[in-house]
């Protein structure tokens, strides 16, 4: 739950980052934080290389590529959209994850399919905005969701490597996506404006790109997975009542039910 809080309070300033500066080089000051905090952390437990071998870091090397796909298409869609409206939809991730763990062999109760319908109707609602058949973000919110949902999987097969030590391996093959990109559309210059966003951001994301690793790791991840998606709760209320967003009444029940759905896939396991 402590990474939820943290992933939660991270969009807040995510969603002025996104405007003031390109995705890639926002995710590489990011994922550099990570590298630095990581790597010492690593090298002093003494799992460089893990008791596996590099091979062990596979399914870590994997994460970091959906992790920064999805982080790139919340940014963009923090840009387009509102942050209440956004978070809690790119928060079905862990609704998601827990049905793909569930089908890879957790059991499945049928909250579980509960939960799957109550997710559909509450993103349908969300999503639709006054005089509009679309909010703004949305699309890039459900793409951040499956990015993040493949993440989790991936994390969670981890379990022979020190969470550390996953988040490092994941964050270098971030970097190596990420700078290219970054180098060419804009640099890698953050903006007077949002330094301190870009700072807070960083900080809080490496601590909870830990936590959320090693609860990942230690499973169940239909649970974990759930439980890291409740930062949708944390976005609403900021989203709201610090940004002042005004979502249209049946957007908010769309995610009050989306919230619900997340709650009831963490009931399935």
């Amino acid at each position: 739950m402590f990474a939820a809080l943290a992933f939660g309070i991270s969009d807040l300033w995510n969603a002025r980052i996104s405007r003031q500066m390109p995705s890639a080089g926002s995710i590489v000051w990011k994922v550099a934080t990570s590298i630095a905090v990581a790597l010492p952390i690593s090298i002093a437990i003494g799992d460089l290389p893990p008791d596996g071998g590099w091979g062990a870091l596979g399914p870590s090397a994997g994460a970091g590529v959906f992790y920064v796909a999805g982080l790139a298409c919340l940014l963009n869609g923090l840009r387009k959209g509102s942050l209440s409206i956004v978070g809690p939809i790119t928060a079905l991730d862990g609704g998601l994850a827990a049905l793909a763990a569930i089908v890879l062999g957790e059991r499945l109760s049928a909250l579980g399919y509960a939960g799957l319908a109550l997710a559909v109707v509450g993103a349908s609602m969300a999503a639709a905005e006054r005089g509009r058949r679309t909010a703004g973000g949305v699309g890039w919110a459900l793409l951040s969701a499956a990015s993040f949902a493949v993440s989790f999987l991936l994390f969670a097969r981890a379990d022979d490597v020190a969470a550390v030590t996953t988040v490092l391996a994941a964050s270098v093959v971030g970097l190596a996506l990420a700078a290219p990109v970054a180098a060419r559309r804009g640099g890698f210059t953050v903006p007077s404006a949002v330094r301190r966003y870009v700072a807070g951001s960083a900080a809080l994301e490496v601590i909870a790109f830990i936590a959320a690793a090693a609860a990942l790791s230690r499973g169940p991840t239909s649970v974990a997975s759930v439980l890291l998606a409740q930062f949708a709760t944390v976005v609403l209320v900021l989203g709201i009542v610090v940004l002042r967003e005004r979502p249209a009444p049946h957007q908010l029940v769309g995610v009050g039910l989306a919230i619900g759905a997340t709650s009831m896939f963490a009931l399935t396991a």
